[in-house]
């Protein structure tokens, strides 16, 4: 059964000069721009900063900048965000920051958030490799009225998603149709970064391409995948992203709640917490984090009941867990 959260956050406020306006995006002022032989940065959905390589917005208490971009007049197929997974995981959620989007009047044209198999041929900026995104492990349908510009979109797999090793989690939305349109959010930066084959997008061929390849930058969507473990240990946890995390005690939680986590490296620590309606409510600065076990108490007693997301950063990369405070 689909189960789809629209979350209210801090709204952003794009914009975008383009070459020739090919329709208004629903809610900002954001063009889609000029479609032309060669893929360049000006062929997304852009806000006011591209200009800019450092700057930044917030998106509901995370800090985002550049290019926003999705399906655009490309083609492009799919979009895909690349997690580092060590043993077995599940991913139960996926919640995704849309920037922009245009219906054209098709207000219920169907997108998939899929998890995907990372084991397909694909071309990446060091040449052709192994680890594009391939299988479809996990799917939901969701309309483009349920995806939220203002805020964020959360989705849940049901059953929750089996994933033993790396994984993509992203949107498949070769099915919107001629004219309709949607934007994730990205942070970006000037250059190919360490990891180039982090983000993928699939073009109309049905190739594989790392944004690192396509464009001149280093991306990082708005997409996290929720990591969902019962009431394992610690120990007995797969790592995401070089870092495991579990909640000891009860969840649901009552007034605290001690978050045990382990980093596989040395890395900048930040923890965050996200209420139901996706505002910040915790943001604790962890520092620099050595190798090894930790925990940290979070006070819950006067949060009011319902479900939380905490996401554990290390060196800006995401481990995102859910907790239900009942009181």
């Amino acid at each position: 059964m689909k189960h789809i959260t629209l979350l209210a956050a801090m709204a952003v406020s794009l914009g975008a000069t383009a070459q020739r306006d090919v329709g208004t995006v629903e809610h900002m002022n954001v063009h889609l721009p000029h479609v032309s032989a060669d893929r360049a940065p000006t062929d997304t959905l852009v806000p006011p900063g591209i200009s800019d390589p450092g700057a930044s917005y917030q998106l509901s208490g995370v800090t985002l900048g550049g290019y926003v971009t999705g399906s655009n007049g490309y083609g492009d197929l799919a979009k895909v965000q690349v997690f580092s997974s060590t043993g077995d995981v599940f991913v139960e959620e996926m919640i995704m920051a849309f920037g922009a989007k245009n219906d054209n009047g098709s207000p219920n044209a169907i997108l998939h958030a899929r998890v995907y198999t990372l084991d397909g041929p694909g071309t990446a900026t060091t040449g052709d490799v192994t680890n594009a995104p391939n299988s479809v492990l996990g799917n939901v349908d969701l309309a483009i009225s349920e995806c939220d510009t203002a805020g964020l979109t959360i989705v849940a797999f049901d059953p929750p998603v089996a994933v033993s090793g790396n994984f993509g989690a992203g949107i498949d939305v070769s099915g919107l149709g001629d004219g309709v349109y949607i934007g994730l959010v990205h942070s970006t930066s000037e250059g190919p970064g360490s990891v180039v084959d982090n983000t993928w997008e699939q073009w109309s061929d049905g190739s594989w391409m790392t944004l690192s390849e396509a464009w001149p930058l280093t991306f990082d969507m708005a997409i996290y995948a929720v990591i969902g473990d019962g009431v394992a240990g610690i120990n007995d946890l797969g790592a995401v992203n070089n870092m495991r995390m579990s909640f000891l005690g009860s969840n649901p939680a009552s007034n605290s709640v001690v978050v045990a986590y382990e980093m596989l490296q040395s890395a900048d620590a930040r923890l965050t917490v996200l209420d139901g309606k996706g505002a910040k409510v915790i943001d604790q600065q962890l520092g620099r984090t050595a190798v090894g076990q930790h925990q940290t108490t979070l006070d819950v007693s006067s949060f009011a009941n319902g479900t939380y997301y905490v996401t554990l950063f290390a060196n800006g990369n995401p481990l995102t867990k859910k907790l239900v405070v009942q009181h």
